[in-house]
């Protein structure tokens, strides 16, 4: 059996350095009314060396639906979503650096955001540098902008 992998930490920021209002990357979303809303969406940015300001080239990506409560039956709102982080080189012949994870957890939320303060993702794919990680935190600032990865 293989070693644990030392913990690698990586980072990510929301918004545009110097602007706390744009949006740091691409987006799609598509919002569902039947009663209440359910979101659908995904995301892909640039990823940032620890100040939270010099980007990196590291591309992390979301893919996510938020399935609202059904009170009738007492199931609470969840967010089901798949994070993938890519690393240069992206592709090479025989192997990708790329790891892709995936959580479903409880979250009140009614946007695309969590609310919650981390989400552990298992997961479920990793090749190149990533090969050897079982598991990827998120931990979400207060103020809603920056972002710590952390493999383990």
């Amino acid at each position: 059996m293989a070693p644990p992998k030392e913990q690698m930490t990586l980072y990510y920021r929301r918004t545009i350095p110097g602007s706390d209002k744009l949006n740091n990357g691409s987006f799609a979303e598509t919002t569902v009314i039947n009663g209440v809303s359910s979101i659908k969406n995904i995301s892909n940015r640039y990823m940032c060396k620890s100040d939270f300001i010099t980007p990196t080239t590291d591309i992390i990506n979301f893919s996510g639906t938020r399935v609202p409560a059904n009170d009738s039956v007492g199931l609470p709102s969840t967010y089901l979503e798949t994070v993938t982080i890519i690393s240069k080189p992206y592709q090479r012949e025989n192997v990708a650096n790329m790891i892709t994870a995936t959580a479903n957890y409880i979250d009140s939320g009614s946007a695309y955001v969590t609310t919650a303060d981390y989400v552990n993702y298992t997961v479920t794919g990793a090749s190149g540098k990533f090969a050897g990680y079982k598991n990827i935190k998120i931990i979400y600032d207060k103020g809603g902008i920056n972002r710590t990865v952390i493999l383990s």
